[in-house]
C-alpha cells in the first residue's frame, strides 16, 4: 500500500524487452537506496521490528533487514547508521513507479531493477515508456508512515487522457478524461490517484474530471511537465471500488453482476442523497 506522496523522481535508464514482458532499470539517486545495496550490518529475522516494504515477518519482524537491534533503534540519540532512516529498500520490496506496484529485482546503478508483466504493460503506461522518461517513486508505506494522501494500492485501473491546463494563480489546473468505465468511481472533492500522485478531484463533468496542482506538487513530481495529450495511470478510491462490489450482495456471484441487480439505481442515488438531480 501507498499514499500518493510522491519520494523522488526516477529516470528510465534501460528496457530490457521480452516480447511478452520487461526488465526496467530506474535510477534513483534521492533515494535512500544505499544500505540495501551495499549493507554494513544484517540480522536474523529477530533482529528488527520496523517495517520499510509493505512485508511483515510473523511477529511483526521484517525478514533479511539490515539494522540495529530493535532496542537500540528507540535509543534517543541513537546514530541512524544502519537503522531503517538508512536501510529503506530491500529485494522483494514495492516500490510505485508512476502508480504501478512494481517488486525490487535488483539494486545496481544508483537505482534498481523491476520485472513488469504483459498486464502491466497492457494496461499502464508502462507499454509506453522510453529509456529517459521519468518517473514518480513512491516506497511502501509503513504501520507508522504519515497518511499525508490517501490509501493507494499500486493497481492501476485504466489511461486517462489530460485535455487541457492552464494556471490559475500560482498552481495549475488540468482536465482529465478517464476511460468511460471509471467514471462512476469519480466524485467531486474525492480522492483519486494519477501517475502515482494522490490528488483531490475539484469537478467532474461526463468522463472527465479536474484537479488543481500547487506549486510544490508541479515541481516534486513529474506532473508539472505534463501538457495536453499527455497519458497518465489512473487509480480510483480504493472505497469506491469495494463499495460497489458490497452493495451486489449475493449478486456478486453471478458473472458479469450488474449494479442494478443489488438495487442501486440512478433514482435510488438521487433519493438518498448521494448524487444530484
Amino acid at each position: 500500500m501507498f499514499t500518493g506522496i510522491i519520494q523522488a523522481i526516477g529516470n528510465i535508464t534501460a528496457i530490457e524487452s521480452s516480447g511478452s514482458d520487461a526488465r526496467v532499470h530506474i535510477a534513483a539517486d534521492t533515494l535512500d537506496l544505499t544500505q540495501a545495496a551495499a549493507p554494513a550490518h544484517s540480522c536474523d529475522a529477530q533482529g528488527c521490528t520496523s517495517v520499510a516494504g509493505g512485508r511483515m515477518h510473523p511477529q511483526g519482524v521484517r525478514r533479511g533487514c539490515k539494522g540495529l537491534k530493535p532496542q537500540q533503534h528507540t535509543q534517543p540519540g541513537a546514530p541512524t547508521h544502519g537503522t531503517w532512516a538508512s536501510c529503506p529498500a530491500q529485494v522483494g520490496d514495492s516500490i510505485a513507479v508512476n502508480g504501478v506496484c512494481l517488486t525490487v529485482t535488483s539494486f545496481a546503478d544508483h537505482g534498481f531493477w523491476v520485472d513488469v508483466s504483459g498486464e502491466t504493460l497492457a494496461r499502464t503506461t508502462f507499454g509506453e515508456i522510453n529509456v529517459g522518461s521519468k518517473v514518480n517513486l513512491e516506497q511502501a508505506l509503513t504501520p507508522t508512515t504519515r497518511l499525508g494522501g490517501h490509501l493507494v494500492s499500486g493497481h492501476v485501473d485504466g489511461i486517462g487522457t489530460v485535455t487541457s491546463c492552464w494556471e490559475q494563480g500560482r498552481s495549475v489546473r488540468f482536465v482529465i478524461q478517464a476511460p468511460p468505465p471509471l467514471a462512476r468511481y469519480i466524485a467531486e472533492k474525492g480522492s483519486i490517484c494519477v501517475d502515482g500522485v494522490s490528488l483531490t478531484v475539484n469537478g467532474v463533468s461526463g468522463v472527465s474530471f479536474d484537479v488543481n496542482l500547487v506549486p510544490h506538487t508541479l515541481q516534486e513530481t513529474t506532473l508539472g511537465a505534463f501538457a495536453a495529450g499527455q497519458r497518465v495511470n489512473l487509480e480510483v478510491d480504493i472505497l469506491a471500488r469495494y463499495l460497489e462490489r458490497l452493495l451486489l450482495g449475493e449478486g456478486a456471484a453471478q458473472p458479469q453482476a450488474p449494479l442494478q441487480s443489488a438495487g442501486i439505481t440512478q433514482a435510488f442515488l438521487v433519493e438518498h442523497g448521494f448524487i444530484k438531480s
